[in-house]
């Protein structure tokens, strides 16, 4: 399922609108990375970073 790319989130009038899915994202890879990062498994972190990298299809 794709979300409407439509979307727009504005946080004030001065600034220019956003694609939500490419805020969404990059903020939920941003995320997931610091959380890769807080792992000492080699393992778990590749494999964590595989399954974001295929969830947002990169």
């Amino acid at each position: 399922m794709m979300p409407n790319q439509n979307y727009t989130l504005k946080f004030t009038d001065n600034i220019r609108p956003i694609n939500a899915w490419d805020y969404c994202r990059s903020h939920v890879l941003a995320f997931g990375y610091q959380l890769v990062l807080l792992r000492s498994n080699l393992k778990k972190r590749a494999a964590i970073l595989r399954q974001l990298f295929t969830l947002f299809n990169i």
